[in-house]
């Protein structure tokens, strides 16, 4: 994600990496440690959408939803004296249920569905998982790791539902049908037979007059 401002991102995602975002906020699935340079003012949550066959897209992407590293953050242009980034305060989070009439067809319809765990002011504060390997391995670049946010308002129990219908009428061919990687490969056209012989030649030079042989 490069060169954004002011932004809104649900993501998931083998890896996020950011370059130039400035206050953007993103709901993340991440399977591996996130990296942000010439980023600030960020804002991380846990994956918050929902969405038909989404806990399918995660098998089919190798995706464990209970292994999410979307705090897990390595900043390259990390500093000392403050962090690039934060975490989201519980009554920030707003959940995101998009409605897609059209996939699958109506006789298959799924309701939304969200795979990870349930998002609470406790998922919020827990430490970020252990990582094999680090980004940062090797560099010496500091990491200043943000405070956790303060406890929601009391009662608030409940996260902000943003609901979605996507009616978008798709007027081009997008993502692998873009590259026709889904369509039949086009028939071939046979080729042409090769035309007979003519005799035409043959037949001038019989009939033509002789020419006297040079002295």
């Amino acid at each position: 994600v490069r060169d954004c401002e002011d932004c809104v991102f649900y993501m998931a995602v083998q890896q996020l990496r950011t370059k130039d975002c400035h206050r953007c906020s993103f709901f993340l699935y991440s399977k591996s440690e996130p990296v942000i340079e010439d980023s600030t003012d960020l804002v991380f949550a846990p994956w918050a959408a929902k969405y038909p066959r989404c806990r399918e897209h995660f098998e089919l992407a190798g995706f464990d939803p209970k292994r999410n590293f979307w705090n897990a953050i390595f900043d390259f242009s990390g500093k000392t004296e403050k962090s690039n980034w934060r975490i989201s305060g519980f009554e920030e989070v707003v959940e995101l249920k998009v409605e897609l009439p059209d996939e699958p067809p109506p006789d298959d319809a799924a309701e939304p569905e969200n795979p990870c765990p349930e998002l609470t002011y406790a998922v919020l504060c827990a430490p970020p998982l252990a990582s094999a390997g680090s980004s940062g391995d090797g560099l010496n670049i500091p990491q200043t790791r943000p405070a956790n946010p303060p406890p929601p308002p009391a009662g608030y129990m409940v996260l902000r539902l943003q609901r979605l219908r996507d009616e978008a009428e798709t007027t081009r061919f997008i993502g692998a049908s873009s590259l026709g990687l889904n369509q039949p490969a086009p028939a071939q056209p046979a080729a042409a037979p090769a035309p007979a012989p003519s005799a035409a030649p043959a037949a001038a030079a019989a009939n033509a007059p002789a020419v006297p042989a040079a002295a």
